[in-house]
């Protein structure tokens, strides 16, 4: 690139210059632009040979991959996205019918605290009633 930059430069400043480059009655305009089909033809060599290469390199990648070679083959790939799909199928199945079992145990969960503060509170009202018994049984016996 700097390359490129310096000869543009020394090719202006002997056109404005408008004499020759030094040889031997060619004029400098001329130089100059055999100077630049040159560079462009180094330039084109250079892509051509980076074109060449990515090709081969996308040839050997074909070829890989029509072997097995490059990693997992189309049928190979197809067979395991299937087996994923049906893994996930049955894991969203379990997992359906483990928030199905969570939901009825929370409701169960509900019923029971409810019968519970129910048992509770009858409990109580026993518990008072036999209190109450008990203090006329004794005011009776003991006379107090």
């Amino acid at each position: 690139m700097k390359r490129n930059l310096s000869s543009q430069q020394k090719r202006k400043t002997a056109i404005v210059a408008g004499g020759d480059d030094g040889d031997a009655g060619t004029p400098c305009w001329f130089t100059c632009i055999g100077d630049q089909v040159e560079e462009e033809q180094i330039g084109r060599a250079d892509l051509q040979r980076l074109v060449q290469k990515a090709n081969s390199e996308a040839a050997l990648w074909r070829q890989k991959m029509e072997s097995g070679e490059g990693g997992v083959r189309s049928e190979e790939m197809e067979d395991m996205k299937k087996k994923f799909t049906a893994r996930l199928l049955d894991t969203e199945s379990q997992l359906e019918a483990a928030l199905s079992k969570a939901a009825s145990l929370d409701k169960a969960n509900h019923r029971l605290r409810a019968e519970m503060e129910d048992l509770s509170i009858e409990v109580e009202r026993v518990r008072g009633g036999y209190r109450s018994e008990y203090i006329s049984v004794r005011e009776r016996v003991c006379g107090f």
